[in-house]
């Protein structure tokens, strides 16, 4: 289970928005936003207006059930 309060930096989130393709939108709204470094929980707070989620974002990168 995700600890919604771990913090990661803000280049590494910003590199698995890009890599998976999220809208340039997006990953410019967390860049300008957010500090350094992020917590899951700011992150999706920003991603949720763009429609993304913690889930899809696994979706895109992969991950199984």
């Amino acid at each position: 289970m995700e600890d919604w309060n771990a913090a990661r930096s803000k280049e590494d989130v910003l590199a698995v928005l890009r890599r998976v393709g999220a809208p340039e939108e997006a990953v410019t709204a967390v860049e300008t936003e957010l500090g350094d470094p992020v917590t899951v929980n700011e992150a999706a707070n920003v991603l949720l207006r763009y429609g993304i989620t913690h889930d899809s974002i696994m979706t895109w990168m992969g991950s199984s059930p």
